[in-house]
């Protein structure tokens, strides 16, 4: 069943790209939103190749403290990065950002918790053989993948539902920061994989 809802997933990413291509949507962007322990997070659906799982990844000794380790993506290595640890590296928080966007008027930011948003390990208890997501990236000629806990959806933002990285935010965790989407009563952080891990 996993399976398939990742094929689908895939599926929707590919189709999106080429749609945005094909009619060129600078007004606004389409993401993929995930959760990282409770936090919402989303990227910018160009930035993304695919979705995988079930997938071995190979520790790297003696890395930086958000390089999880090397996954072979059909013959290719690739990098797959911690996003938690990296962004924890920045010691700023998805709540610090919802509320410096709360109060900037980026729209009322309602603290909920949505049964459906229940961390994957409170769904199903703790389970070291529990594999996580691992969302494939890539930013220029470079491919990597990032450790997520679990994929929310793909979806696009109207103008309305986006909003740019304001001045405010520039020298905030060096500018990782792309911008915010408001959806559902609350702000999601956009994040820049460029300016992230590179």
């Amino acid at each position: 069943m996993a399976e398939i809802y990742i094929n689908n997933l895939n599926q929707i990413i590919g189709k999106e790209e080429q749609k945005a291509k094909d009619t060129k949507l600078n007004s606004a962007i389409q993401i993929i939103r995930f959760f990282i322990d409770d936090f919402e997070f989303a990227l910018d659906i160009m930035d993304v190749k695919e979705i995988k799982e079930n997938e071995t990844i190979r520790h790297l000794p003696n890395s930086l403290p958000f390089v999880k380790g090397l996954l072979n993506l059909r013959g290719d290595i690739i990098p797959v990065l911690d996003l938690k640890k990296r962004l924890e590296l920045e010691n700023l928080t998805l709540n610090e950002l919802a509320n410096l966007a709360k109060e900037h008027d980026f729209g009322k930011v309602k603290e909920q918790k949505d049964e459906k948003n229940i961390s994957k390990k409170e769904e199903t208890g703790e389970d070291e053989n529990v594999k996580p997501s691992i969302i494939i990236c890539r930013v220029g000629s470079d491919n990597f993948g990032i450790v997520v806990d679990r994929i929310v959806r793909v979806q696009y933002l109207s103008v309305d539902e986006y909003e740019p990285t304001p001045m405010l935010f520039e020298n905030i965790g060096k500018n990782f920061i792309k911008g915010f989407a408001k959806l559902d009563k609350k702000v999601i952080v956009i994040l820049s994989l460029q300016n992230l891990f590179f």
